[in-house]
């Protein structure tokens, strides 16, 4: 049971850190050829907070995944993951404003039933 506990983390830290790195993108400004090599706005990017904390997030994302596929097989792990897309469509929708269409509402119903059937025993 503990596995699916990490599992459900697996897919729920990099949910948190997309909406906080993006969170502090939305402050920092936009990536473009202009000022991709500008140090001074890499270090305005790398020292946001929101930035940093998602990035955080992912470093140990990593160490429980590894975790996961040291105890499922890859293939019901993986398929999991497959749900942060469902819950960042309503993540963006609730905390940065962005649109639920029902091409969204949709896509997401096509994905849980998916996941529910890999999972089914």
């Amino acid at each position: 049971m503990k596995v699916y506990f990490l599992l459900a983390l697996c897919v729920i830290f990099p949910i948190i850190s997309q909406i906080t790195m993006k969170k502090g993108m939305n402050m920092v400004g936009q990536f473009n050829s202009g000022n991709i090599f500008d140090i001074g706005f890499l270090l305005k990017t790398f020292s946001n907070p929101y930035v940093l904390g998602g990035i955080a997030l992912y470093a140990i994302n990593s160490v429980l995944w590894l975790m996961v596929i040291s105890k499922l097989p890859i293939s019901k792990a993986y398929p999991a993951i497959s749900l942060s897309y469902v819950i960042i469509i309503i993540g963006a929708y609730f905390f940065i404003g962005e649109p639920l269409t029902m091409k969204k509402i949709i896509g997401s119903l096509a994905i849980l039933g998916g996941v529910s059937i890999i999972f089914m025993k």
